[in-house]
């Protein structure tokens, strides 16, 4: 989302040095967090990751083409319409492939669909629509950084899946990357601020 906020005009997105660093080091902790290695990666079966590549480039253009063209509508509305038109058209395409036969609603699972709708959907689509229009869409991109952090601790918290310290280091790396980012966005404006300051004293 940086890369897009930073060359499609209009914005004040800016990719300097300080926030590749960043993204750059909040990439490595995840990749920590996942704990592939080099091997495995080359002899895995990359369509899944293409395909959410892929997924996430269009969501970055997609947010940063949002933040250039506001609407005088509510952000809850048009996260509403979006998931509406996103959960029909793969309703459809799950349709065309037969996948209705084979879908069986349980209570865990009809536990995990009201999860998704409410924490998922409800709470978080709306606040992320409501961050992007009060904040860069660098930084507000940064959730895709955090939200790994949140799936281990809940993992831990609720299933009991073992953490380790390679998984508190990545965590650190994570949480420090966006810290980093948020910083260097306030850099440009301390040093505006700094010269004018300068220039009133003169």
């Amino acid at each position: 989302m940086a890369f897009f906020d930073a060359i499609i005009p209009g914005g004040s997105g800016d990719l300097s040095w300080r926030v590749v660093a960043g993204l750059l080091l909040g990439f490595a902790g995840t990749a920590l967090l996942v704990g592939a290695t080099p091997a495995q990666i080359l002899h895995a079966d990359l369509r899944g990751p293409i395909a959410l590549t892929l997924a996430s480039a269009s969501w970055s253009l997609g947010s940063v083409y949002a933040k250039r063209h506001p609407t005088e509508a509510s952000p809850y509305v048009g996260a509403a319409l979006q998931m509406i038109v996103g959960g029909g058209a793969v309703a459809l395409v799950g349709f065309a492939l037969g996948e209705w036969s084979a879908w069986h609603l349980t209570p865990r699972g009809l536990g995990a669909i009201a999860y998704l709708v409410v924490f998922g959907s409800i709470l978080g689509y709306s606040a992320y629509t409501y961050a992007l229009r009060h904040a860069s869409p660098t930084i507000v991109g940064t959730y895709a950084y955090v939200n790994p952090v949140i799936a281990v601790l809940l993992g831990w918290l609720i299933l009991r899946e073992p953490v380790t310290a390679r998984t508190f280091v990545a965590m650190a790396m994570i949480l420090g990357a966006v810290m980093w980012i948020q910083f260097s966005h306030r850099v440009p404006g301390i040093r505006r601020r700094a010269v004018a300051t300068a220039g009133a004293s003169e």
